[in-house]
């Protein structure tokens, strides 16, 4: 399936699009369940958020989201990655990857970028193919899941 990946700030995502975020995000995380307040949080100014679409024509097959640390205002954080599992290991993720750290970098507002994930799944090699490293266990999820943080940061930082 040919899919092109376009980069899209949604400032007020139409309601399809952000029910299909959500419920994308939903089945994919179940463990960690989103609010449709909580997916909002990402599209207000003071967060900073981006958002970039994979689409083939009309529909959204993945998408990755990221917004300001919460503790570090040098830092943003890619806090979803979803690509749909029919396109899985065909490089879709990585190139969602790359366009979140150059509009990260780019802006010149962030000097680092964070990801989190927990022990059921484990993307620490797709993430160390997209330049991430420092990998870390920072805290645990509810379900007792250990926390797993990466980063990269912007050269000549």
């Amino acid at each position: 399936m040919e899919m092109r990946i376009k980069t899209t700030r949604i400032k007020k995502p139409r309601r399809e699009t952000k029910e299909k975020l959500l419920s994308f995000y939903n089945s994919s995380f179940p463990k960690s369940q989103w609010s449709a307040d909580y997916l909002d949080s990402f599209f207000r100014k003071k967060n900073k958020g981006v958002c970039f679409l994979a689409k083939n024509k009309k529909e959204i097959l993945g998408f990755a989201l990221g917004k300001i640390h919460r503790d570090d205002e040098d830092s943003m954080t890619l806090c979803a990655l979803y690509v749909d599992p029919s396109l899985r290991g065909g490089g879709h993720g990585g190139g969602l990857i790359r366009m979140f750290l150059a509009q990260a970098f780019e802006s010149g507002l962030f000097k680092k970028a964070i990801i989190h994930y927990r022990d059921s799944n484990d993307l620490r090699i797709f993430y160390e193919k997209s330049g991430f490293g420092k990998h870390s266990i920072v805290g645990e999820y509810s379900n007792g899941e250990k926390k797993h943080q990466m980063e990269i940061l912007k050269e000549n930082s």
